[in-house]
């Protein structure tokens, strides 16, 4: 696992372009799916990606991965939940949020 002060290796932006899976950590267990897009929208599955998706956007910055969602049913004026990025490789980012330590895989 590489750190995120490591030169050499492919920028966090790069990286997270694609689909992933929770593995551990979420509050209620159950598996949330995140598919990041190169425009900056995403969408976020809980426990499949058959079900319809909350699209949203997230936004870098520096170690910090915020997401909005679109379609919240009481939307909040910034209404962002930042993952602060801990590790991260090809396969693998481990973040922590809200006290907890959540570890995603890539899924595709």
């Amino acid at each position: 696992m590489s750190e995120i002060a490591s030169n050499n290796q492919k920028s966090l932006n790069d990286i997270l372009i694609g689909t992933w899976i929770t593995t551990s950590g979420t509050a209620d267990s159950t598996a949330r799916i995140y598919k990041f897009y190169e425009s900056g929208i995403m969408d976020s599955y809980i426990g499949s990606l058959k079900d319809e998706p909350l699209t949203g956007s997230y936004e870098l910055d520096n170690d910090k991965i915020y997401m909005s969602y679109f379609e919240r049913s009481n939307p909040k004026e910034n209404d962002k939940t930042p993952f602060t990025v801990v590790s991260y490789d090809e396969n693998e980012i481990i973040v922590t949020a809200m006290g907890k330590t959540i570890t995603w895989k890539r899924y595709e």
